[in-house]
């Protein structure tokens, strides 16, 4: 299975391919397919929390180059699909080599391309419970 470094390079490389802050916010569309979900990261022109089609005004996407993660024993349903790549991004939003980088938009999102997106960060505030309180809902 793909640990979190795997998931870091990708990103990191997403980043070095010159996707510069221009745009609004991040996205990273989850895809889930029979046996994986895949990631894939856009840039925004525009955030606004209250227009659940903001991720379609695309400045910038990773296209066909996504990143998967196989389904396992702990991944079954969407929700635990969601939360494991959930977990990749806010590691990521602590740690990863473009942190700072990532500090420049006003959000940072995940979610699945035909369903809700959850605003992981705002500019600075990483809103670690965003996941959880989302899946109470369901």
């Amino acid at each position: 299975m793909k640990k979190f470094n795997d998931f870091s390079n990708w990103l990191n490389m997403q980043f070095q391919k010159g996707i510069q802050p221009k745009g609004a916010a991040l996205c990273f569309n989850l895809y889930e397919n029979e046996e994986s979900y895949s990631f894939q990261l856009i840039a925004s022109e525009y955030f606004d929390e209250d227009d659940s089609d903001w991720p379609c005004r695309e400045v910038y996407t990773s296209g066909e180059n996504i990143f998967s993660i196989d389904r396992n024993p702990d991944i079954k349903e969407w929700k635990d699909g969601l939360k494991f790549a959930a977990g990749f991004v806010y590691e990521y939003l602590k740690t990863g080599n473009y942190t700072e980088f990532m500090k420049t938009y006003e959000a940072v999102a995940i979610g699945f391309v035909d369903g809700d997106i959850v605003v992981l960060s705002k500019k600075d505030e990483i809103l670690n419970n965003a996941v959880s309180d989302y899946l109470k809902l369901y």
